[in-house]
């Protein structure tokens, strides 16, 4: 919730600072639901292919766009 509301605030009040660090976090918290639901597909645990994919791709998807966003691909500033 407050990565939410920082994101906000770093959109809204031009704070690139403040978007490097939440585009870091999001990065770093996307890397573990990934690692996670890896290991369920692996193990067996996950008997629903059609979720388990669902949530590995938007783990993905999540991970992705924070990197393109630390990289600097992501901003309108071309």
């Amino acid at each position: 919730m407050c990565g939410g509301i920082a994101g906000l605030g770093a959109v809204f009040r031009q704070m690139p600072a403040l978007g490097l660090t939440v585009a870091a976090m999001v990065a770093l918290r996307s890397a573990g639901p990934i690692l996670f639901e890896t290991s369920r597909i692996v193990s067996g645990g996950e008997t629903n292919d059609v979720l388990a994919t669902i949530g590995l791709r938007v783990s993905t998807f999540n991970l992705f766009t924070s990197l393109l966003s630390l990289f600097g691909f992501g901003s309108a500033d071309e």
